[in-house]
C-alpha cells in the first residue's frame, strides 16, 4: 500500500488553488442556474441550427432565442441577401452560413441540438424526401 505524506504547506497550496478556481467561474456555470444577466449554462441551453433565415425565419428565430435557452450556432438559407434575413444576420454576426442544409448538418451536426425550419411550403416535401 502506497502512502503519501502531504505536507501542511502543500495541502494549503492545493486547497487555495481549488478555492480560487471556483471563485473565477461565472455563477451560471458553477451553479447551473441563470445569472442576473440571463445567461443560461450550456447544459440547459439548446444549440439551434436555423434553416430559413429570412422570410418567416426572420420572425421565428428571435423569440426562440429570446430567453437564452436557445442560441443559434449555424444559419442555412439559399439567399442571405434578402432584406428580411439581415435582421437575424445582424443579431448573430459571425455564425457559419450554409446554402444547403445537408452540408450544414454534415459539418455542424455534433454542435447542433435542434433545428428550426422556416421554409416556404413548396420546399417542405423535397427537404423531407432528401433526408
Amino acid at each position: 500500500m502506497n502512502t503519501t505524506n502531504t505536507t501542511r504547506r502543500a495541502f494549503l497550496r492545493k486547497s487555495a488553488a481549488a478555492t480560487f478556481g471556483f471563485t473565477i467561474l461565472p455563477s451560471y456555470l458553477a451553479l447551473g442556474k441563470p445569472d442576473k444577466e440571463g445567461k443560461v449554462p450550456p447544459s440547459q441551453r439548446i444549440n439551434l441550427g436555423v434553416i430559413g433565415v429570412g422570410g418567416r425565419g426572420s420572425v421565428i428565430v428571435s423569440p426562440l432565442c429570446s430567453g437564452g435557452h436557445a442560441i443559434p450556432v449555424a444559419f442555412c438559407d439559399v439567399y442571405f441577401k434578402a432584406e428580411r434575413a439581415t435582421r437575424n444576420l445582424n443579431l448573430w454576426p459571425g455564425l457559419p452560413r450554409f446554402a444547403d442544409f445537408r452540408v450544414m448538418l454534415e459539418r455542424m451536426g455534433d454542435d447542433i441540438d435542434a433545428v428550426s425550419i422556416a421554409t416556404p411550403d413548396h420546399t417542405h416535401f423535397p427537404g423531407l424526401y432528401l433526408m
